[in-house]
């Protein structure tokens, strides 16, 4: 919001400007919420949606147990209300 109109000329540098500063969003890692939200893409595989679910569950702490890991993962593919 207070971006200095000085050093903020051209497209990129305001999206160094967003970037720099919301990084922290990028390197929070994901937990169970994160996982319980994730949705499978319509043009996705499931092998390709499950290749991406257990790219984030291996950054999750505390690590998920497996049998927790089985519901979290099945329940991701649940009829919305």
């Amino acid at each position: 919001m207070r971006l200095d109109n000085i050093r903020i000329k051209r497209w990129t540098d305001l999206a160094d400007a967003f970037l720099k500063q919301y990084k922290f969003n990028l390197e929070i890692a994901p937990d169970r919420t994160s996982l319980i939200i994730m949705e499978k893409g319509t043009q996705e595989s499931v092998r390709a949606y499950a290749q991406r679910w257990r790219d984030q569950v291996i950054n999750v702490q505390p690590p998920l147990i497996k049998m927790e890991m089985v519901t979290l993962f099945a329940n991701t593919f649940r009829a919305p209300y």
